[in-house]
């Protein structure tokens, strides 16, 4: 029988009838909880045990897929260093911060971590991989009699675990489809529980109650210390941007060079209020106006648009459709100009940006719903149209480039 279910957990498992590819090193979290004996480890171990089942010579262990088991299952490796406990914080700081983001009681993540006695026919092959219908078959229940199946995973390595005679194979899976779906899961139940309806798991689960931290309530004085730093320059980050403004937008993970946006701080420009600019009008080389191409809305486009910008129409953009006037007072050259907090990586937003950012600056009482329209990077195909967003309406609209309107510069970091 096939059900559906969610959570976020890391899980230590073995079974003869899952693998078939190659064998690596082990990764932090199998030496941690299965063959370290430092005392940080051996805690690990103790507090995942209780949530332990087995199919008579299979083991499945869950554990939480929390900042705390993330800086447990580090803490070791960092103290044969000899670091400092700032020393440490700083070592992992940004993939801290990614578990800090990605997990949490509602984030449906789970680390899996396979164990495979080496006796089974199958490990006289030289080639081992997780047979992925597997998941099909591990569930999350709530106590309202709800339950999600795994979402997404992604295979991390396996390998061999010579003390225990075993091989090991972890992966990480997310359940359920998106974060409403997981919030709605989670919300006001006391109890979770992870099942497995096949392998010789049937009839039994692991209980977790809420919240999941928990698990590790009593953890060790060092990697607490750890935690602590961790999470207080995370409220730094939130509060401040690196650059001395102010995060509004969080992706959840570092992809493409970056992770969080940057609005640039109240008072940012010598005016006092956010300036107004004009758009600009860009002519090619034979003298016709025309669009430069920046059609890009989407968030995460806005620096390339504004680079665009900027290299197309130079110091100087035309003034408006008519006259060869140019002013080098433009919006995107404007903010590329901008280096506050000592940075020279601010943008123009695109217009999925700017509506992030307008919304942000209007919730957290950062400017007024009479504030004006604000510039964004995001042309439209036509030569004389780009688009804009009102403080009032929120709406977004597509104005002539001739028309001052104000400018905040972000970046993305």
């Amino acid at each position: 029988m096939k059900r559906i279910i969610f959570l976020g957990v890391l899980v230590v498992l073995s079974y003869s009838l899952l693998f078939a590819g190659g064998i690596v090193e082990p990764s932090p979290a199998a030496t941690s909880i299965i063959t370290q004996s430092d005392a940080v480890s051996s805690y690990l171990q103790s507090a995942v045990e209780p949530y332990t089942i087995s199919n008579g010579t299979h083991i499945l262990t869950v554990v939480p897929a929390l900042s705390e088991a993330f800086v447990l299952m580090k803490y070791p490796e960092l103290n044969a260093k000899r670091l400092s406990l700032q020393q440490m914080s700083e070592e992992i700081k940004n993939s801290f911060l990614s578990f800090e983001f990605g997990g949490g009681d509602e984030s449906g993540r789970f680390t899996m971590i396979l164990r495979l006695d080496p006796s089974q026919d199958l490990m006289s092959s030289d080639s081992f991989t997780v047979d992925e219908e597997f998941l099909d078959y591990v569930f999350l229940d709530n106590d309202r009699g709800e339950f999600l199946r795994v979402g997404s995973h992604s295979i991390i390595k396996s390998m061999k675990v010579e003390p225990y005679g075993q091989t090991e194979f972890e992966f990480w899976v997310r359940f359920g489809h998106n974060d409403e779906e997981r919030k709605a899961f989670y919300r006001d139940v006391k109890k979770v529980s992870i099942t497995i309806t096949d392998f010789g798991f049937e009839n039994q689960n692991v209980e977790l109650r809420i919240p999941l931290s928990a698990v590790f309530q009593d953890m060790p004085e060092g990697p607490r210390k750890v935690l602590d730093i961790c999470q207080l320059e995370r409220e730094k980050l939130l509060s401040n941007g690196s650059a001395g403004g102010i995060i509004f937008f969080d992706k959840g993970s570092y992809l493409d060079g970056w992770r969080y946006l940057e609005v640039a701080p109240d008072g940012w420009s010598e005016t006092g209020d956010d300036p107004k600019h004009i758009f600009g009008y860009y002519r090619n080389p034979e003298g016709y106006l025309e669009a430069v191409g920046t059609a890009e809305t989407e968030i995460g486009t806005g620096s390339a648009n504004t680079k665009t910008l900027v290299a197309a129409m130079g110091d100087s953009a035309y003034i408006n459709a008519r006259d060869k006037i140019t002013s080098s007072d433009y919006a995107a050259n404007f903010c590329n100009d901008y280096t506050g907090g000592g940075y020279n990586d601010w943008f123009l937003p695109s217009k999925d940006e700017l509506d992030l950012m307008i919304a942000f600056l209007k919730t957290n009482e950062l400017i007024s719903n009479y504030s004006g329209f604000y510039w964004s990077s995001s042309e439209l195909a036509s030569s004389d149209f780009s688009w804009t967003q009102g403080t009032y309406s929120g709406n977004m609209y597509n104005y002539t480039r001739n028309n001052s309107y104000k400018v905040r510069p972000i970046r993305a970091f």
